[in-house]
């Protein structure tokens, strides 16, 4: 065992740890019943302790300290960092501009935070949380089964004609002095803290060079431009964000009855064309009135489930007869290989035979815990257990050319020391949007 994961392992981390853990979970819940019971003191007290008590800080710089965002850093290294971090004032820290190639040959800036914004974002997403009232309609912190679960309920009341919608580049598209002078934000927090740590304001970007080769179109002001625009993709205080935006969109019952609502994507059935045109009609007019923003819907769809079915989530849905039938789409099964493929290109070429049986051993346990957990977000798919069998073999048979099974990558699991953040694709429709299997990330 190296010296690092000796650090972590250590009992004296791991009591600081659940302890922090366990403060901060009695004063998120205890703001939670102060904003059901609307009391403002309590509100305040409480709001004001995890923003800036040692507690939240620590818990997360360690949660986040194992994690492959923050690599090769011991947990005193962590521990400094929180102990620096003043959600009061502005962070000069910077984040680094990723750029990711979609389906469709265009390109999305992702930020990558480092630990002090990253621990901020997930204090703040706790506070915004307490806050958070999600309409029925909405699934996105309900999780991807749940919804394909209401699809269903709609289908089977004779809503067979649907629409695949999105709002044209929700994140991107946010006018931050907007969204802080409204009331879906404004008074929650500080506002220098939502500048700051929620709407990223003043943020210090650098674009990795190499990404850059990939678009030799695309100039270092512009990729600057994007990266700083609206609410940042890759920051998990954006997870709670968005969802508060759309929960305040004013809705006629017979769209909001019929309608799915994952992040930015919308499912809106109807049992006639007519109908649903009508329908898509009114919930573009009632996108307008999202607050914090001028939003756009557009389709990407128009499906009849008996006919031609539907994609939604990554999810293949159709009337066969008297049931609604879910498969995987091809998308889906694609990315799953791609993303599996990639989690080993990190391994070290070169070196003793030693670090590379140890290094294809960790990618191999993270390729497992990715593999279940879209097991899971898959589960009403009537094809995802052969498909998830036939991944699972070749894990299983690259362990075997290094003379290891599935209980040395179970075993490993186990440890404190090992990695356990992996982040999870999920494909929508016939793009893939991102989303975090660890939503502390």
């Amino acid at each position: 065992m190296s010296c690092l994961a000796k650090d972590w392992s250590d009992p004296a981390i791991s009591a600081k740890y659940q302890s922090a853990r366990a403060e901060t979970t009695k004063h998120a819940e205890a703001l939670r019943k102060a904003v059901a019971a609307k009391h403002v003191d309590m509100i305040a007290a409480e709001t004001w302790w995890l923003l800036s008590d040692p507690a939240p800080k620590t818990y997360f710089a360690l949660k986040l300290g194992r994690s492959r965002k923050v690599k090769s850093k011991s947990p005193s290294w962590c521990l400094k960092q929180a102990s620096e971090l003043d959600l009061s004032s502005h962070s000069a820290e910077k984040a680094d501009a990723i750029l990711r190639k979609k389906l469709n040959g265009s390109h999305r800036v992702i930020l990558n935070f480092r630990l002090q914004r990253r621990i901020a974002q997930n204090i703040v997403r706790l506070v915004l949380a307490a806050h958070h009232r999600p309409r029925p309609f909405q699934f996105t912190h309900k999780g991807v089964p749940k919804a394909i679960q209401r699809v269903i309920v709609i289908a089977d009341q004779g809503n067979l004609w649907c629409a695949h919608l999105d709002i044209k580049k929700f994140y991107q598209t946010v006018l931050i002095e907007e969204l802080l002078e409204n009331a879906a934000l404004g008074g929650l927090l500080p506002s220098k803290t939502l500048a700051t740590f929620v709407l990223a304001r003043r943020l210090d970007v650098c674009v990795r060079a190499n990404d850059l080769k990939y678009f030799p179109h695309l100039s270092d002001a512009t990729l600057l431009s994007e990266a700083r625009r609206g609410i940042p993709t890759g920051s998990c205080a954006s997870s709670i964000v968005a969802p508060m935006m759309v929960s305040r969109m004013l809705l006629a019952a017979a769209v909001e009855n019929h309608l799915v609502n994952f992040e930015d994507d919308f499912l809106l059935l109807a049992p006639t064309k007519d109908e649903l045109e009508k329908r898509i009609e009114a919930l573009g007019s009632s996108v307008k009135t999202i607050p914090g923003g001028r939003f756009k819907l557009q389709q990407k769809s128009c499906e009849h489930l008996a006919e031609t079915g539907a994609c939604f989530l990554g999810h293949s849905i159709s009337k066969n007869g008297g049931s609604v039938r879910i498969r995987l789409t091809h998308t889906n099964r694609e990315s799953l290989y791609l993303v599996l493929d990639e989690l080993f290109k990190e391994l070290p070429v070169g070196g003793p035979i030693e670090a590379f049986v140890e290094a294809l051993l960790k990618h191999c346990a993270r390729a497992y815990q990715y593999l279940e957990s879209w097991r899971a977000t898959f589960a009403l798919c009537e094809d995802v257990a052969e498909e998830a069998e036939d991944a699972m073999l070749v894990i299983e048979q690259t362990l075997a050319g290094i003379g290891k099974s599935m209980n040395d990558i179970k075993f490993m699991i186990a440890n404190p020391s090992f990695v356990t953040n992996v982040h999870f694709e999920v494909i929508s429709g016939e793009r893939g949007t991102l989303g975090h299997w660890d939503q502390g990330g």
